[in-house]
């Protein structure tokens, strides 16, 4: 009895969140606005999809396998909206790691119709503060998109400068060639 009320509740609450990305999801799928203009254009010529997680197939309980491989297979379909919430059932189940998880919601609120950058700095942010893993590098390149997508040249600026220094290896030649191509040198 209590496994089919947890059921039902999860499914009410799947449903909801669907709702809510649902109604906030508008537009044509496919291109990514950006911003007008040289931040615009730049965005358009250095933004990638990253690539679908892997499958798991073992480790945790049987729920967890199922929501991690919803959340999977809605990402590489380009269901963004499913995706986030498997994804968030799935960080609500702590497996895969947190880091996973938050970087793939990340990039998932830049790959929907109405892309939700400033949602999606927020969950690079969470990748970023450990400082570690193996999305740190990728999750700093992709809060740089955030704000070149946005059209704020002095914040990407920064997070580019940053990654210049520290000799991230992820995107190192983008990094190099977008920084230089930024408007306001």
């Amino acid at each position: 009895m209590k496994a089919s009320i947890l059921s039902g509740l999860r499914l009410v609450s799947l449903l909801l969140t669907l709702t809510l990305l649902g109604w906030q999801c508008s537009g044509s799928a496919g291109e990514k606005t950006a911003g007008s203009g040289p931040s615009g254009n730049l965005f358009q010529r250095y933004y990638e999809t990253y690539p679908a997680p892997p499958p798991v197939r073992t480790g945790g309980t049987d729920e967890e396998r199922e929501t991690w491989n919803r959340a999977v297979a809605n990402y590489g379909n380009g269901d963004y909206v499913g995706a986030i919430a498997a994804f968030e059932e799935a960080l609500a189940n702590e497996r895969p790691p947190d880091a996973t998880v938050n970087f793939y919601i990340g990039v998932s609120h830049l790959e929907l119709s109405t892309p939700r950058p400033k949602k999606a700095v927020e969950y690079f942010n969470k990748v970023v503060t450990e400082k570690k893993g193996r999305y740190y590098e990728a999750a700093r390149w992709y809060r740089a998109m955030c704000y070149l997508m946005q059209g704020e040249i002095s914040e990407t600026r920064v997070f580019l400068e940053r990654m210049k220094v520290e000799e991230d290896e992820f995107k190192k030649e983008e990094v190099l060639k977008l920084l230089s191509q930024l408007p306001g040198q």
